[in-house]
């Protein structure tokens, strides 16, 4: 089940007797464990039904607190973080207790939970699909891994942000999406706690007026790993001042300019790159799959190239390889970088 009807599922009042949440995107384990509970439980409710635990509990303990009654409310929540009851079996000493006697006993508890008792299995680890008490839960349970979202998928990151700002009253223009998506689509990985982060500072920065691009621009510009690819995607439409003004961000934020020699030859030499592959009547599809890119990226990337000669793009490269030269042997300066974006831009 996808995390967005997961979720819509909870809001909706459709709450089962038992999950098992686990993956290395804790994130979205995380929400769907708080969406839970408040689902549940009021918040005078949850000291006296709330139980959280970071480590597996003895099974007879276990089975003590899911099948007690509740003094307030109607239902107990027990959550166990850090699981390790869904290991491969061979692992199960780490557990410190009989696997034999351990599965016996949950499973018996996990295919009959009380009415009055809502159990959270949360775990960042790969679980064995094998074992019975997986097999248990997804025939009584919901299960839901929580794997990180690819930078390429535009279509899954933009849904989850569009979601997030809902869950926050918050909108943004579409504009201001695309060029959020395209940013990340540049990212080696994504982490949806520093999106979060960001769409939080910025919801904050508006004051929940619509988030406009320029709104964007504004808090990403701040944040070195976005502007580096704010920069370099400025090169690309041939905004000069927009790339020098980044440019000096960025070296105003310590960053080396050898790396932004670097990450500048890097997308000289896709963009050069991807007007071979067209006028070798490459698709969309086969370029992305060539360079290793999505191809919402190589889409772009595409159009790109369209503003730039090869023989400009050559002159490019050989400048910057001078001047990667020239700075490590103390020779030049910063505003041998401003010559070249400019220079190239034009």
């Amino acid at each position: 089940m996808q995390h967005s009807q997961l979720l819509e599922n909870i809001a909706a009042g459709q709450i089962s007797s038992i999950y098992l949440l686990y993956g290395e995107e804790t994130f979205l384990t995380s929400q769907l464990e708080h969406a839970i509970i408040n689902q549940i439980l009021q918040p005078e409710d949850r000291e006296s039904n709330l139980i959280i635990l970071d480590t597996d509990p003895k099974p007879q303990d276990l089975v003590t607190l899911v099948e007690a009654v509740p003094f307030i409310g109607e239902k107990i929540i027990v959550v166990i973080h850090n699981t390790l009851l869904f290991r491969a079996q061979r692992q199960d000493k780490d557990t410190g207790h009989d696997a034999g006697q351990t599965d016996a006993t949950l499973l018996k508890i996990f295919g009959n939970m009380p009415e009055t008792a809502c159990l959270i299995l949360t775990t960042p680890e790969k679980v064995d699909k094998r074992r019975k008490l997986y097999k248990v839960i997804e025939k009584h349970g919901v299960i839901f891994e929580a794997t990180p979202f690819k930078p390429w998928d535009s279509k899954g990151i933009g849904t989850w942000i569009r979601s997030r700002l809902k869950e926050m009253n918050a909108r943004m223009s579409s504009d201001a999406l695309e060029y959020l998506l395209m940013l990340v689509g540049n990212m080696s990985r994504v982490s949806l706690d520093f999106l979060n982060s960001e769409l939080e500072k910025t919801v904050l920065y508006t004051d929940n007026k619509p988030i406009s691009l320029r709104d964007l621009e504004r808090i990403l510009a701040a944040i070195p790993e976005l502007s580096v690819f704010a920069m370099t995607e400025a090169v690309g439409q041939k905004q000069v001042s927009k790339a020098l003004e980044l440019m000096t961000k960025q070296l105003e934020a310590g960053e080396h300019p050898i790396k932004l020699i670097g990450l500048l030859a890097r997308e000289i030499r896709v963009l050069w790159q991807i007007k071979e592959m067209i006028f070798q009547g490459y698709s969309v599809q086969r370029i992305a799959s060539s360079l290793g890119l999505s191809p919402y990226i190589a889409e772009k990337k595409m159009k790109q190239s369209q503003r730039f000669t090869v023989n400009n793009l050559q002159r490019t490269l050989l400048s910057l390889a001078q001047a990667d030269i020239d700075f490590k042997s103390g020779r030049t300066d910063r505003t041998i970088l401003e010559q070249i974006i400019i220079e190239l831009c034009r």
